[in-house]
């Protein structure tokens, strides 16, 4: 199955917290997937989200 991305529009007022980037791989295999971060938001939603989007919501949110 070929993976997709989905693209969701989040209102950065609402972000609790961000994660750190981790690397993710595929619990059978071991195949690198990619760096996702988690990100969380005030009413309990999670979001995984890759490296391009990583940047973007920190400098949005102004971590650094």
């Amino acid at each position: 199955m070929k993976e997709k991305n989905q693209i969701d529009t989040i209102n950065l007022s609402l972000v609790s917290s961000l994660s750190d980037l981790k690397k993710f791989h595929l619990p059978f295999s071991g195949d690198f997937k990619g760096n996702y971060a988690l990100l969380t938001m005030n009413n309990g939603d999670r979001y995984y989200i890759n490296e391009n989007s990583f940047a973007d919501v920190s400098e949005a949110i102004g971590r650094h």
